[in-house]
């Protein structure tokens, strides 16, 4: 089977679970295992796939997310592939759409390998956590966060963090003056904007009073496989801030 993968963390957990050989396309942030995928045509992003250029590699599967891809480009891609479309708002869906690529691409064994260690992660957290009122800021100029509909919210929340717009939907603005109430914590993450200690000044004015960290992005966003890996470093950190 040729298959293409328009989301990263899908496109790692496909040759994670030995199907590298099985990629024909991928995406310009499709970058790791960065030695496997350096060998796959890239078609352009995740908004914005070259889908002539995939139609010509020919893939009998395309791996698509709701979250991260686009309602027209997929229209497009299914008058001439077969496409697989997850929809991960949490952990347990992010492992539901694991079982059922895995299903899907006959590597269910493998896919349940990487699950029970996923699970094992969960079960070695720390029983209880005294949560933390935090914010996940995800870009800049405006600021924005994380409702409580996202993956990212529903980690947040398995690691002791309260958000603080866990009310509201999708990707809000945040201000100072629209804070639900006052956060301990602000999360910069790495990720989709690049936040860095240079921003250190530009927080701490913005969010006083406030622990800043400045976060891996992958560890609170990407699914799949990359969650064993995730998962161990957020408790590791998570119980660092208690120290």
């Amino acid at each position: 089977m040729k298959i293409a993968s328009l989301v990263p963390s899908l496109t790692e957990y496909v040759a994670d679970i030995g199907l590298a050989d099985c990629l024909v396309a991928r995406t310009r942030f499709c970058r790791w295992p960065d030695q496997i995928v350096a060998d796959v045509p890239s078609i352009g992003g995740t908004k914005d796939p070259d889908v002539d250029r995939l139609r010509q590699l020919e893939p009998d599967l395309v791996l698509l997310s709701k979250e991260e891809n686009l309602a027209e480009h997929a229209q497009q891609i299914e008058q001439f592939a077969e496409i697989l479309v997850t929809d991960i708002d949490s952990i347990d869906s992010a492992i539901q759409a694991m079982i059922d690529i895995g299903a899907r691409l006959g590597c269910l064994s493998a896919a349940n390998q990487l699950i029970a260690r996923i699970h094992a992660q969960l079960d070695s957290r720390p029983a209880r956590w005294h949560p933390i009122p935090a914010i996940y800021l995800i870009w800049k100029d405006p600021w924005m966060t994380v409702g409580g509909d996202t993956y990212i919210s529903d980690v947040m929340r398995h690691w002791g963090l309260d958000n603080l717009f866990d009310s509201n939907t999708r990707y809000p603005q945040v201000s100072p003056d629209n804070l639900p109430r006052s956060p301990q914590l602000v999360l910069a993450s790495s990720e989709p904007y690049p936040f860095t200690i240079r921003h250190r000044d530009d927080l701490s004015q913005a969010f006083p009073q406030c622990r800043i960290e400045f976060i891996d992005g992958r560890w609170f966003s990407w699914y799949g496989s990359r969650m064993v890996d995730s998962m161990a470093a957020l408790t590791r950190w998570r119980s660092s801030l208690d120290d």
